[in-house]
């Protein structure tokens, strides 16, 4: 890299300012350096009351400030209505959902209740379909019983019928008349 003398390059120290010379003074350097440390608005204003020139560039270093302030407030306060608007839009949303949950969980409620209502009908059906059930199962057994019963009378009246007609053909009656009975 090369140099020329078209281009001049000055570094202003600023923590060297107890070292600056009678040049550098009469130049404001030293002011320069204390207004470019100067970290609150009391400390600059305190430098630019040594000077009238400085006055100026500490109120127009003020008023850009003032102004990068109000621009962060501003764009701060855009953000925040943004946010608004998208919380309010969401709490929106979630209201709706809610409400679409609270129709189904109705809808289903009242399914579960009707579904319920069939459970007991249906139970109730069955405990009389089981009580009839043993009802004629008893009605069987007493059926089954009976003609158990009745195929013993029936065989002891054929036991006696055929002891009846034996009799009949030993006494001589003729086999039209045992017929006709």
């Amino acid at each position: 890299m090369s140099y020329s003398s078209y281009l001049k390059l000055n570094v202003l120290y600023l923590n060297k300012t107890d070292i600056a010379t009678k040049e550098d003074i009469d130049n404001d350097l030293v002011y320069w350096a204390e207004i470019f440390k100067a970290t609150t608005w009391e400390e600059l204003k305190k430098i630019c009351l040594k000077n009238d020139t400085f006055k100026e560039v500490a109120q127009v270093m003020y008023k850009s400030n003032v102004q990068s302030q109000e621009k962060t407030i501003m764009e701060a306060h855009e953000k925040y209505m943004l946010d608004k608007r998208t919380l309010e839009h969401e709490l929106q949303e979630s209201k709706e959902e809610l409400a679409l949950l609270a129709d189904e969980k109705a809808a289903l409620t009242a399914e579960n209740s009707t579904l319920t209502a069939e459970n007991s009908t249906l139970t109730a059906e069955k405990s009389t379909l089981t009580a009839e059930n043993s009802t004629l199962t008893a009605e069987n057994s007493t059926l089954t019983a009976e003609n158990s019963k009745l195929s013993t009378e029936v065989s002891s009246l054929m036991v006696s019928n055929a002891k009846l007609l034996a009799l009949l053909k030993q006494n001589g009656v003729p086999e039209e008349q045992i017929a006709a009975y």
